[in-house]
């Protein structure tokens, strides 16, 4: 039988369960996901429910706790979660502008044509809990809307390609 850890180092309720427990059974304990996904410091990991590997879309859930016991919902579907990581690792490199103000948030969309509506609609990632994306391939601009979420406003972030290029 495997262990997390030997007994007696960082013991706590929800090792204590598992150490109890064959491993066939852990999954009453952490909950039975398939982890496709670890933050490269292994802070979090995102992952699918056993049960919902069947769906063509899957909604994604991470440790929200920083431990395999704890889990919430991160987002809709598997599409808008690669969405979201793409995005921000494009963020790294591509230094975009970015406006939390409403106000200036419409002025910028209305400067670039892009209706404010239409931005907000989940299409072509349903599920979008927290953010939703217009390409302007003329322009060649990528606008990424984040809707308001506890702690954090509402934002715009503008991608344009660097102009040296």
């Amino acid at each position: 039988m495997e262990t997390f850890s030997k007994p007696g180092e960082e013991d706590y309720p929800e090792l204590a369960k598992i150490r109890a427990l064959s491993r066939e059974r852990w999954g009453e304990v952490t909950g039975n996901y398939l982890l496709f996904w670890c933050e490269n410091q292994g802070c979090w990991y995102a992952g699918i429910k056993a049960e919902d590997l069947t769906q063509p879309n899957p909604p994604v859930y991470y440790n929200d706790q920083d431990d395999m016991y704890s889990w919430a919902p991160f987002s809709d579907s598997v599409q808008s979660f690669l969405l979201y990581i793409m995005l921000t690792n494009l963020e790294e490199e591509a230094n975009p502008d970015e406006i939390d103000d409403p106000a200036e948030i419409q002025k910028v969309l209305l400067g670039g044509s892009v209706d404010f509506r239409r931005l907000c609609e989940p299409y072509p990632f349903p599920g979008g809990r927290f953010c939703h994306t217009c390409l302007d391939t003329e322009a060649n601009t990528l606008y990424v809307y984040g809707e308001e979420a506890e702690g954090r406003p509402a934002y715009l972030k503008v991608f344009k390609p660097d102009k040296e290029e």
